[in-house]
């Protein structure tokens, strides 16, 4: 808690403040006027009623300031007046602090915690190895993806076309009224004369229809992809999705993410999934037993080099 000694010093040590080019009368004048503006600001958001109510003197947690204590509370807790005071410290030497008023609304405040007690919950995030970055590309560049360089439809893990005719039109019916049609994972194979440079990894039911509607293997309205409007025809080329592209991934990694992804659009079979996680295991079980053959080849290696034999 801070006392309130120390909330005087602070009021009083903000109205001292002095730059080189400003008089303390004009300091004074802009602080005030970048005080309301910050309070004006926070009486104007949107805030939902806040479910950390804080006291004055608590210290709290904002960015990565350490020390920022509850100055003032206001709207019943929404929105708070905090000092932030900060160290100076020069050549190592500790040269007294600086502080700064700010208005913060409570969404943007934390209860303090020791770095100890930030460490103790246990760590949520997974499978870091799979992070993807998705951009947005148009339908026609997967569509000529599949043409050449190729995309492998077909790869070990991946199920049949299951789609209904039904389901496919449905995204071709997305695709026309601009809904969502999700996310497109690919990964790039590493490079082999005579062979399809890509292959799916999330998305292949949806790629099939698009390509099949493309072909004119179907109809929407009765009609083919060929006897479309002319504007129809450039919105469906033209029509932008989220896709990601991938390289260098091991078999282990492609089953994870295909369990662990592979949840939107039509059901996946359980049967097809317990397939999937089978290989999976067997990826993981020959990965452990290269990393122990691995160990064992370079236990020997150190062996031969410390009594000096040749490799």
């Amino acid at each position: 808690m801070i006392t309130k000694q120390e909330l005087n010093f602070v009021q009083i040590n903000e109205r001292l403040k002095m730059t080189k080019k400003e008089s303390s009368q004009a300091y004074v004048r802009r602080l005030h006027s970048m005080l309301q503006s910050q309070k004006k600001e926070c009486e104007e958001m949107y805030l939902n009623e806040p479910s950390r109510i804080y006291k004055v003197g608590d210290r709290v947690q904002y960015g990565n300031w350490k020390w920022n204590h509850i100055l003032e509370a206001f709207d019943g807790g929404k929105y708070y007046k905090l000092v932030i005071i900060t160290p100076r410290v020069e050549y190592g030497k500790y040269k007294g602090e600086t502080f700064e008023i700010r208005y913060l609304p409570w969404i943007s405040l934390l209860p303090y915690r020791t770095l100890d007690q930030k460490k103790s919950p246990l760590k949520l995030i997974q499978n870091k190895d799979l992070l993807l970055n998705y951009s947005q590309r148009d339908i026609s560049g997967l569509i000529h993806m599949y043409y050449r360089p190729g995309l492998d439809l077909n790869p070990v893990y991946q199920r049949g076309n299951v789609w209904s005719q039904d389901d496919k039109v449905l995204l071709i019916d997305s695709i026309f009224k601009n809904i969502d049609i999700g996310k497109f994972t690919i990964i790039k194979r590493p490079f082999k004369e005579n062979n399809q440079t890509y292959e799916i990894l999330d998305g292949k039911q949806r790629v099939i229809t698009i390509l099949e509607f493309f072909e004119d293997r179907f109809e929407y309205f009765g009609l083919k992809f060929s006897e479309l409007h002319w504007r129809d025809q450039n919105h469906f080329e033209d029509y932008s999705i989220s896709y990601s592209e991938a390289s260098n991934l091991s078999h282990e990694q492609k089953y994870r993410y295909f369990i662990n992804l592979n949840i939107t659009g039509k059901p996946v079979d359980p049967k097809h999934l317990d397939h999937v996680r089978t290989l999976l295991s067997i990826s993981q079980k020959t990965k452990r037993i290269i990393e122990k053959e691995c160990e064992k080849i370079d236990k020997k290696c150190q062996e031969e080099i410390k009594y000096g034999k040749k490799l």
